[in-house]
């Protein structure tokens, strides 16, 4: 009677191994790059002050008498403006 191996040969085992590996490590190197820029843009966004949105910070900030927007930011701000023809989401 013939034996019928269910598991597969080393051979066949270390092939699998490294095709796993070279479908992985490019997918985890895309994503932590693009987890970089995401952190590079949205820090620049924040220095530049181009993201009024910011969360408050509750009891910190002082009152400055303005009347502010249901975002937080002084009236008008950007971000509380409609969204424009061009398909501007804000």
């Amino acid at each position: 009677m013939a034996t019928v191996s269910l598991g597969a040969t080393p051979t066949r085992s270390t092939q699998l191994a490294r095709r796993i590996r070279l479908l992985v490590a490019p997918t985890i190197t895309y994503n932590v790059i693009e987890a970089i820029a995401v952190v590079m843009k949205e820090g620049r966004e924040a220095w530049r002050g181009d993201n009024c949105c910011a969360a408050p910070t509750g009891g910190i900030a002082e009152t400055t008498g303005q009347e502010q927007d249901g975002c937080g930011c002084a009236p008008g701000c950007a971000c509380c403006a409609p969204a424009t023809e061009e398909g501007d989401a804000r």
